[in-house]
Order: C-alpha cells, then sequence, then structure tokens
C-alpha cells in the first residue's frame, strides 16, 4: 500500500524589534467635547450655597477654590482641572491615553471601577468582559474597551505575559451635581488597589438670565457756576446728571472673571462722558469707578448674596460747551444727551466666554435729555468803538426810565447793565422790563429764546435742562410789548465825526418809527449826549430820511441820508450799511455816542452784528 507523508515543520523564536508594553493604570486624560468656561464662584466653603458642592480639599485634587476665587481650567495638571459647566455636557476621558499607548496592564484581571464625586457608580470584570461599552442605568461607565489583546514584537511575535486592554469613561449629566465635580478609576485585583489622576469640574445649572429695571438718566445740573445774558441763567462749567439702572441675575451662581470690562455702560454714548460709576447692593462689596467700564464687584458671603441686585450710579458730564435752544439757534448747537447701552457679561459655561447681555435704550425708562442752555460767552470781536458781536452785554446800558443827557451818563456805574437782571419784572427790575435779550450771539425777542421764550427747566415747570431758578419770557410773561436794546459807541478815529456809516447784519428789516411792529419790522436810533448843544442831539431815527429842516434835538427826527424809499430796508446776514448823519451834532473824539434798537416782543428778526464806521 502506497503511504503520504506530510511533513510540519513549526519553528519557536524570540521576538525581536520594538514593543510597547502596557502600563498600570496611572492617569485618565479628559476628551470632552469643550473644555469649560473660566468664572469666578459664587459659592465655596465660606460661602455655601444650598445645592451646590464647594470646592473642598477632601479629597485634596488641586486645592480648595472659594468664593470670588477664580476657577481656571488647566488640563496641564496632574489632576486636569476643566471649566464651568451648565450640566448638559458628558465628561469624557482615555484611560492611560498619555502612557504606553492607552493601554492598561492586567486586562484580563481584576475589576475597573469607576468613581464619580467619591461614590462608585460603576464596574466591569476584566476577567469575564469581552468588549464594548458598559453603562449604568444613569448613562456612565466605560466605552470602547477593546478585547484582551498582547504587545506584539516588531517581527510580529506576540507577548502573552502582559495581557492589556484600553478604553475610556464616560460620565453622564445625570450622575453629575451642581457645584463641584469629580472623577477617578480605580482597577483592583490580586495585585492590589491601582487608582488614576483625577479629573474635576464644575456644574452651574441656572439659566436665569441677566434682566435690569430703571434705567433713568436725571435731569443735568452744574456746580452753580453760570453765564448771565439778559437775565437767562446757563451753565457756564460742565453739567452732569446721573444714571442710575438696576441689574439682577449676575452672580447666579458664577460670575464672569473679566477684569476690566464685564461691565460696560460707555458703548454708546451721545454727548455725555462717564466720570464717575458706583456699583452697590446688598450682596457684593461697593465698587467705584471711574469712566462706566470695569470687573464685577465681588460677592458678601452672607447667604443668598448671589441673586441680590446691582445697582449702578453713574455720573454723565454733558460735553459740549456750546449748546441752545431756541428760535434762531442753529443745528449744530442743539444736543441731546443720551446714554443708549449697558453691557453685563454673563455667567460663562460650556466655553461660551465672554458673552454679553446687551440692554439699549429701549430697556430704558429714560436714556436721554434734550434742551441744553450751556454757554459762557467772551466777548472777544466786540469792542467800544466799532463792533457789537452781540457776545455779551459789556457796553449795554438801560433804556427805561433813563435819560442821557451828558457824556457822564453814559459811564455811569448805575445806568450800567447787569446782565443778571430779567427783563419781565417790572416791580423789582423796572429798568430792565423793556428789554431785548442778548442771547446765542444775536440780539432777539425775549419770546424767541429757549421755548417760545421759556427758559425753566423741569423741575421748576418747564422744559430745559437749564439751571434752576430761570427766567420765563413768554409773551404771557412781557408786561411791555416794544422792546429796546441800548449800547454806547466811543468815537476813537481821532477826529470830529459829524455822521457815521452803521451796518446790520441778521434777519428782518429797518423802519422809521412810525411804522407798524410787525414781522421782522425794528427800529434804529442814535445819540449824541452832551452838556453843550452844539454837539448833542436827542434820539434821530435812522430809518427815516434826514430831514435838514428838521431839529436835531427833538426825538424822533430823521438822520437817515437818501431818500425814505429805501424804507423798510431789508438787512442781509451778510450785512446791510446805512449812513446816517447827525444833523448839526457832533461826535467828538473820545467822546460816546448810543444807538438804541426797538422791536416788538414778537419780533421774528434777530441782527447778529452792528458795526458802527
Amino acid at each position: 500500500m502506497d503511504r503520504k507523508y506530510i511533513e510540519i515543520s513549526v519553528v519557536f523564536g524570540a521576538g525581536t524589534g520594538g514593543i510597547v508594553y502596557p502600563s498600570n493604570l496611572q492617569v485618565i486624560d479628559e476628551t470632552t467635547s469643550n473644555n469649560g468656561s473660566n468664572a469666578k464662584l459664587s459659592f465655596g466653603t465660606s460661602k455655601p450655597i444650598s445645592g451646590y458642592t464647594s470646592v473642598g480639599t477632601s479629597p485634596n485634587i488641586n486645592g480648595a477654590v472659594d468664593v470670588n476665587e477664580l476657577w481656571s481650567v488647566n488640563t496641564g495638571l496632574s489632576n486636569e482641572r476643566l471649566g464651568i459647566y451648565n450640566r448638559t455636557i458628558d465628561i469624557s476621558a482615555k484611560m492611560n491615553s498619555a502612557i504606553s499607548s492607552s493601554r492598561i496592564a492586567n486586562g484580563d484581571a481584576g475589576n475597573l471601577q469607576l468613581f464619580i464625586n467619591g461614590t462608585q457608580r460603576h464596574s466591569i470584570n476584566l476577567s469575564s468582559f469581552v468588549s464594548g461599552s458598559d453603562l449604568n442605568t444613569s448613562g456612565s461607565g466605560f466605552t470602547g474597551v477593546t478585547e484582551v489583546l498582547y504587545p506584539t514584537f516588531a517581527n510580529g511575535v506576540r507577548d502573552y505575559t502582559e495581557p492589556y486592554r484600553t478604553g475610556s469613561i464616560l460620565i453622564d449629566t445625570d450622575d453629575q451635581r451642581n457645584g463641584w465635580n469629580y472623577v477617578l478609576v480605580k482597577h483592583t485585583g490580586a495585585f492590589g488597589e491601582r487608582d488614576s489622576t483625577y479629573i474635576e469640574w464644575i456644574n452651574d445649572d441656572d439659566s436665569s438670565s441677566i434682566t435690569v429695571t430703571g434705567g433713568v438718566l436725571n435731569n443735568f445740573d452744574n456746580n452753580g457756576t453760570y453765564y448771565y445774558s439778559s437775565g437767562i441763567k446757563h451753565f457756564a462749567s460742565t453739567p452732569s446728571a446721573s444714571f442710575i439702572l438696576t441689574s439682577s441675575n449676575n452672580y447666579t451662581n458664577v460670575y464672569d472673571d473679566d477684569s476690566s470690562d464685564a461691565i460696560d455702560f460707555n458703548d454708546s454714548l451721545t454727548n455725555v462722558s462717564i466720570v464717575a460709576m458706583t456699583a452697590s447692593g446688598e450682596g457684593i462689596n461697593s465698587l467705584t469707578d471711574a469712566n462706566g467700564v470695569s470687573a464685577y464687584p465681588t460677592l458678601l458671603t452672607s447667604s443668598g448674596a448671589q441673586t441680590g441686585s446691582v445697582n449702578y450710579n453713574l455720573t454723565l458730564n454733558f460735553t459740549p460747551t456750546t449748546s441752545l435752544v431756541g428760535d434762531f439757534v442753529a443745528g449744530g448747537s442743539v444736543h441731546t444727551a443720551s446714554i443708549a447701552s449697558a453691557k453685563f457679561l454673563q455667567p460663562p459655561f460650556n466655553a461660551n466666554n465672554n458673552t454679553y447681555s446687551t440692554f439699549t435704550d429701549s430697556d430704558f425708562l429714560t436714556s436721554s435729555q434734550s434742551g441744553f442752555l450751556r454757554f459762557s460767552g467772551s466777548e472777544t470781536n466786540t469792542n467800544i468803538s466799532s463792533a457789537e458781536y452781540f457776545q455779551g452785554e459789556g457796553y449795554r446800558l438801560e433804556n427805561r426810565n433813563v435819560t442821557y443827557l451828558s457824556q457822564s451818563d453814559v459811564v455811569v456805574s448805575g445806568n450800567a447793565w447787569d446782565s443778571q437782571n430779567p427783563v419781565n419784572d417790572t416791580s423789582s427790575y423796572d429798568n430792565y422790563a423793556d428789554g431785548l435779550v442778548v442771547f446765542g450771539d444775536k440780539l432777539i425777542s425775549p419770546t424767541k429764546a429757549g421755548v417760545s421764550g421759556d427758559c425753566r427747566n423741569v423741575s421748576d415747570g418747564g422744559t430745559l435742562q437749564a439751571p434752576t431758578g430761570n427766567v420765563n419770557y413768554t409773551l404771557a410773561n412781557l408786561d411791555i410789548g416794544t422792546r429796546t436794546y441800548v449800547r454806547y459807541f466811543r468815537n476813537s478815529s481821532g477826529t470830529t465825526k459829524t455822521g457815521f456809516t452803521v451796518t446790520f447784519y441778521g434777519s428782518g428789516s429797518l423802519d422809521d418809527l412810525s411804522a407798524a411792529y410787525t414781522g421782522g419790522n425794528f427800529k434804529f436810533e442814535f445819540k449824541v449826549p452832551h452838556t453843550n448843544s452844539l454837539n448833542s442831539t436827542a434820539w434821530q431815527d435812522g430809518g427815516k430820511a434826514l430831514s435838514f429842516s428838521g431839529d436835531k434835538d427833538v426825538d424822533g427826527n430823521g438822520g437817515a441820508q437818501g431818500s425814505d424809499d429805501q424804507f423798510p430796508l431789508t438787512i442781509s446776514t451778510g450785512g446791510t450799511a446805512l449812513n446816517v448823519s447827525l444833523n448839526g451834532g457832533n461826535w467828538l473824539n473820545n467822546e460816546y455816542m448810543l444807538i438804541r434798537i426797538r422791536a416788538s416782543a414778537s419780533w421774528d428778526g434777530y441782527l447778529d452784528r452792528i458795526e458802527v464806521t
């Protein structure tokens, strides 16, 4: 019988080349979807919050963190520290990932135990577990655990004396708590107990949004430094106002750690600047700041401090140096002051850092104020001899109840105009009671200043942002219908003048004294007071043609050169000149001549310059 032989050859050789052996369980390395957020804690051992676990030293993972102290992500620590979450993120980690290619020694023996917050929440028996994931009823446990594996040499030979596994852990949100959380893994067996490092993190599932109430920009006032013109008070120094706002839920139950602008009121300001801020409340240490941008104040350790509101009191300075209200005020001199935004950094979580809750003027009760009287005149262009720019009243004189018969009457102090005196008080200031007003570098009717003449602030019954105790020049409050303005000029030409040229700038029309006071019509008179009748004149009518047969010593005598056909004379903003004669009078060198402007209390015109040459 034929026989066939089969030859089998088996060669047992040693493994050669590199090999990676497993290591005893030592570390767990986080693989969570994000590292969480940094924030300061509103709780701690010195200020516990019910339902929140304070960060302590049992176990002492990375040291305690108390209220107002910073919880900061640091995955470079031996015991990794993740950030703050809102308890919607599952925490995951790889076992031994940083060493031995994640290989855990004794992968066929003992138990892997998952400890969450000091309590064993799950375990697997490695002697019987095959592979895959194994979770508790909450969803926490071990994931991606391999079958038992053996390290392999480069030549393919395995070392069956070093069984190992790889795997990860998962901590479901149902196994987490508010406040401090931590996890570690134990590998126990005949070889003893091997512990991993810790991972720790913070949960804060409070979903309260930051809210605000109030938001009131109060009326403006200053330090009592006023500028007066024709009895009208203006803020001469910077007016300021307070803005009051209350915010809530900034601290529940962590708060943003930004050291510079967790609070920001400086984002949308119009015509104001913030010069001071105070943040106060029952639950915080009061904070002061210079510009309305700051970190959050620290919490007190009293119970419930984190639920308290924060009250903000800001001081806002009005920034324009000139701001007026009136019929002839240019748009560039009319201002509204407003604060239109307040921003607060929300309590951070899940790596959502630097997220603001922004509130705008629609969220505030009163965010703006308008109608300012802010002015401080300086007669830089006006002079004694030739120019009046209505920048002040330094050369103005009283008109009512005063007769100017001599040169000395012009300069006597009792006849000088006092800009603080009102022009609508016949009982106390009768000599002023028929005055036109100098306002906003213009000569106008009192009813054209402010709001139809009302210059009072809100607290006094008006509508303006103006000093307290201001005048009300509405038509009903004027006892005298014909208003006047008188000022003097000194002849500095070096010669005697028998006439001069006057140039008016503004809007309106010049007419004679007998014409009706309607619309923009006004009247112009001039006079040389003198004890020598050869020099003196009465009030001459500059809106009426000169009559050489007239009497210079009679009020109302015509003084304009040319014919009456030129009247009414329309006044241009670029200047309208008129030549007048003293009709035999003389304006001596270094002596004074007076001019007088008359208009109705309802005058629709204005003058912003008079030149005499």
